[in-house]
């Protein structure tokens, strides 16, 4: 069986890397840029040593950054014999425990999915599922050929057309734009925009910028304020200002559905299909309640449902602003 091996995300692992390295040295141009000079000079005082102690703290920052990088990110090749991490090869025989699903450690306090094997000498070795393109693909063939032994079927799952659930009948879950912070921001920018572009309507800098302004702040909000559908057949998301948007699920092909809050974002659904394949919306708009309400609907529909930022029932809730 020909072995299968890994692909790093361009933008997911390469290009934030390089971005997050670019921040380290900026800080640490500061710190030290200031430090040398000031030194020798009327302006220099005991408490300027600090800037030597942060820079230090953001070279280190720096390293450990690359570090769990490539410690997390991993070249691997498998096959139905072997798994190997860069020039590191493991027989399958041992392993002891493979968890396809979870939160790992990340860096600085946060946490992603991915995948965890446990040897029978007891060492851990990880790799995250945003650091890869071909992710599914990785957990597909553990799936088939290591844990199911079974040939490895390489074919995704092809989504439904829309005429599929034509006639469905569908429940909304979703929120108002306006009880959230987001969705206030969001139209108020629109508003001072349109504002300033009729009271400037005769200089073109300030239309052009006005409406560039209007456009990414429209669809950099918008991002966030997905909403979800659910029938006796599919589950759908929607965007409440993208309205040609939609993503639409058979039930039998979602392996998991995971509520979740990755760092500051708000609280997101992740569908994970059968085929390892996993997508993220973040959900501004809906409140806890309905989110309780959606786990309970889907659970009744056989979907296993991974709860990792909704608290249970609470006898009064209410929130100004949603997260």
């Amino acid at each position: 069986m020909p072995s299968v091996f890994s692909r790093r995300h361009p933008v997911n692992f390469y290009i934030a890397l390089f971005f997050i390295e670019l921040f380290w040295a900026f800080m640490a141009l500061m710190s030290g840029g200031t430090f040398i000079h000031n030194y020798g000079t009327d302006q220099f005082e005991t408490r300027n040593y600090g800037l030597l102690i942060m820079l230090a703290a953001e070279i280190a920052g720096a390293i450990y950054s690359v570090v769990r990088y490539f410690k997390l990110g991993p070249t691997i090749e498998l096959n139905n014999k072997f798994i190997k991490f860069y020039s590191t090869q493991y027989s399958w025989s041992d392993v002891d425990k493979i968890e396809l699903h979870g939160k790992r450690s990340f860096i600085f306090f946060t946490a992603k999915e991915g995948t965890s094997i446990v040897l029978k000498s007891g060492s851990r070795k990880m790799f995250l599922d945003n650091l890869y393109s071909n992710t599914g693909e990785i957990k597909r063939f553990i799936q088939d050929v290591v844990i199911d032994q079974k040939p490895f079927a390489s074919e995704i799952i092809n989504a439904p057309a829309a005429k599929e659930a034509y006639g469905e009948a569908f429940t909304n879950y979703k929120g108002v734009q306006f009880y959230n912070y987001r969705g206030i921001l969001l139209w108020l920018i629109e508003i001072v925009m349109v504002y300033v572009a009729a009271v400037n309507r005769n200089t073109d800098g300030i239309l052009i910028f006005c409406l560039i302004t209007a456009l990414v702040s429209f669809f950099a909000f918008s991002y966030f304020m997905n909403y979800f559908q659910l029938s006796s057949r599919f589950f759908s998301v929607r965007n409440h200002n993208l309205l040609w948007k939609r993503k639409l699920y058979r039930l039998n092909d979602i392996r998991e559905i995971v509520f979740e809050q990755p760092d500051k974002m708000p609280n997101c659904l992740r569908v994970i299909t059968h085929d390892f394949e996993s997508k993220q919306y973040p959900a501004a708009t809906l409140r806890d309640k309905t989110w309780r309400q959606l786990k309970e609907d889907l659970e009744k529909r056989g979907v296993k449902i991974r709860n990792e930022c909704i608290p249970d029932y609470v006898p009064f809730e209410f929130k100004l602003f949603n997260d």
